[in-house]
């Protein structure tokens, strides 16, 4: 009995050992895994425009601008999970103060912390190449300057681009 004893409390040590291997194995595969089902942009564009009365756009670079517009793609990805996303604009001015939304309730979860947003837009991703705009029409004239403006979704950072106005 003391002989079979030993032998099983060898085994189970063996087996511990893997166990201990193979969660780590599975939690590595599984950061993989969330990494690989991020969304990406394959591009991203931003402007501001001049809106006229007919609803038509001119993009230009004055501080009578009335709108930011964010245009964007996002690429294919087979392993992501399919459905409902939002978007986030958020455009800081060159005095790095960020422009509210309208809607009141403006901010979302990144890293844990609230920020916040100026427009946000909701669009449903089927895994494949996905384009789109989100805008931003001013509540305040805009100043001279750069404006940066980012765009989040599921708590991350997908892009951003520079805007100048004189």
């Amino acid at each position: 009995l003391q002989i079979e004893k030993e032998q099983v409390e060898e085994n189970l040590e063996v087996e511990v050992v893997k166990n201990t291997e193979l969660t780590t194995e599975n939690r590595e595969l599984n950061k993989n895994v969330a990494v690989g089902s991020m969304l990406t942009l394959s591009k991203m564009e931003a402007g501001a425009y001049k809106v006229k009365s007919n609803g038509k756009e001119k993009e230009g670079t004055s501080v009578s601008s009335d709108r930011f517009k964010a245009c964007y793609t996002i690429a294919k990805n087979l392993i992501a999970k399919s459905g409902e996303r939002v978007v986030y604009m958020r455009i800081s001015t060159p005095e790095l103060k960020v422009l509210a939304s309208k809607d009141g309730n403006n901010t979302f979860n990144f890293n844990g912390q609230p920020l916040m947003y100026s427009a946000k837009q909701t669009m449903v991703y089927n895994n494949e190449i996905i384009e789109s705009c989100i805008n931003y029409d001013k509540v305040n004239d805009f100043t001279a300057g750069e404006y940066t403006i980012e765009l989040y979704t599921e708590g991350y950072k997908l892009g951003e681009a520079k805007v100048t106005l004189k």
